[in-house]
């Protein structure tokens, strides 16, 4: 959090930051306490593992924010590439058919079945980057 208070120090917009990783952690009250700050969070490496939440863990995560209603200042994506999967290669797990369209085909279908609308989902993935890379609130 001293990154946050050294930004609002110097009179950062909070409103211009975000924080990349997030997903990287599965403390909800310490995302939210970013998020009250002011700023935007990215969801992102999935699909995780390898020491860090799988994605199964990162949904959950995603789920609880916006349960508490911060869909608004979330954005899912990746920015993680696991090893390549060849094409034609055999024992590929099901919930991992490709490395870079893993959010829309494993965890945004998974979100749904948990109950997130397709309208949320739209905010994360569409409207939310769109409203923090235009700086148009």
């Amino acid at each position: 959090m001293r990154q946050i208070e050294i930004f609002e120090e110097e009179g950062v917009d909070m409103k211009r930051v975000c924080i990349g990783h997030s997903a990287d952690t599965t403390d909800v009250e310490y995302l939210v306490r970013l998020l009250d700050r002011g700023v935007f969070l990215s969801m992102d490496r999935y699909p995780g593992g390898e020491g860090r939440p799988n994605w199964k863990h990162r949904n959950r995560t995603v789920k609880a924010l916006i349960d508490r209603g911060y869909a608004g200042r979330l954005m899912l994506g990746h920015d993680y590439a696991p090893a390549p999967i060849l094409v034609g290669a055999e024992n590929i797990p099901p919930e991992e058919p490709t490395r870079y369209l893993f959010v829309t085909r494993t965890a945004i279908p998974a979100l749904k079945k948990m109950g997130v609308s397709e309208d949320v989902i739209r905010t994360m993935t569409i409207d939310v980057p769109r409203r923090f890379l235009s700086g148009k609130e």
